[in-house]
C-alpha cells in the first residue's frame, strides 16, 4: 500500500515522497538531490522509483534539487500554470502545467489554488493506486473555500502549522516587514489557523494529520501540537479517537505514515 515518506520539513528544505519503494511521486525538491537521495535511500527507496515530481511553488525550499533532478533524471515534473511557465523560462527546462490533472504510474494528481507570495502556488490531492486519498498542503497565509475542497475527504493531510503569533511578535531577529509578510493573508499559516483547519478537514473524513514546515525560530513542536489539541477538544474531537496528529521535524527520520 502507498505511504507518505516525508523527507524534509521546513524553511531550510521540503521534500515528500508518496508511494511504495517500487514507485511514487515527490512533492517539491527544495534540498539538494544528494541530500534526496540519501533520505529516500534512508526508507529503502531508490531515486529511480520517483515517477514524477510535483512543484508547489518557486521558492528556493522547495525546488532547490530540480534543475539537478533534470538533468541527471528524466522524469516529468508539473507545476501549476503561471509556475510552470516561470520555472521553464528561468531553469531552461520543460516544467510541465498540472492543468486539470495527472496520472503516474497509478497515481492521480490534481492541484488546488494557495494563498502564498508566489507566481502561482499549489497544493496537491494524490490518489494512489490502492485507493487512498492524501493531500499535501503548506506556504499558505489562509484557508480558502478552494483550499477546503482540496483537503475534503483526504484521508492523510501534509498540513502547515508554521508559527506562534506571540512568538513571532517577540523575535527580535526578524524586521518589521518580515513579521507582516509572515502573518499576511499570502504569507503562512499559524497554529491557530491550522488547528480551526483541521477541525474542518477532520468533519469531512480525515484522520491522520502531519503537521508540517513549523517555524524552527517562531515555533515549537509542542506549541504546534498543543494548539491544535486545545482547539479540537473545545469542538469535540479528541486526538486519538477522531484522529492522530504528528508534528514533523525539520529533518524527518527513517519512516513513514499511512494513507
Amino acid at each position: 500500500m502507498a505511504r507518505i515518506y516525508p523527507l524534509f520539513s521546513s524553511s531550510q528544505g521540503n521534500s515528500y515522497f508518496c508511494g511504495t519503494p517500487d514507485g511514487g511521486v515527490l512533492i517539491d525538491a527544495g534540498v539538494s538531490l544528494r541530500r534526496l537521495k540519501a533520505a529516500l535511500a534512508l526508507n529503502g527507496i531508490d531515486f529511480s522509483a520517483v515517477k514524477a515530481l510535483f512543484v508547489t511553488h518557486e521558492h528556493s525550499d522547495h525546488i532547490c534539487a530540480l534543475a539537478q533532478i533534470k538533468k541527471h533524471y528524466p522524469l516529468h515534473i508539473f507545476a501549476k500554470g503561471q509556475t510552470a511557465e516561470f520555472l521553464s523560462v528561468n531553469t531552461d527546462s520543460e516544467i510541465l502545467d498540472i492543468k486539470d490533472g495527472v496520472s503516474v504510474s497509478g497515481f492521480e494528481v490534481t492541484s488546488f489554488s494557495t494563498e502564498h507570495d508566489g507566481v502561482e502556488p499549489c497544493g496537491y490531492r494524490v490518489k494512489t493506486p490502492d485507493g487512498g486519498i492524501a493531500a499535501f498542503c503548506t506556504d499558505l497565509g489562509n484557508i480558502t473555500a478552494t483550499v477546503e475542497r482540496g483537503l475534503a475527504g483526504c484521508a492523510t493531510v501534509v498540513l502547515e502549522s508554521n508559527f506562534d503569533p506571540l512568538m513571532l511578535k517577540q523575535n527580535q531577529k526578524y524586521p518589521y516587514h518580515l513579521k507582516q509578510r509572515i502573518q499576511s493573508a499570502h504569507g503562512h499559516l499559524s497554529n491557530k489557523k491550522s488547528a480551526a483547519c483541521a477541525s474542518t478537514i477532520i468533519k469531512s473524513g480525515t484522520r491522520h494529520i502531519l503537521l508540517a514546515h513549523l517555524s524552527q525560530e517562531n515555533n515549537t513542536p509542542l506549541l504546534a501540537f498543543s494548539e491544535h489539541k486545545a482547539y479540537l477538544e473545545e469542538n469535540d474531537i479528541k486526538i486519538g479517537r477522531d484522529v492522530i496528529i504528528n508534528v514533523l521535524p525539520p529533518v524527518c527520520p527513517k519512516g513513514f505514515y499511512p494513507i
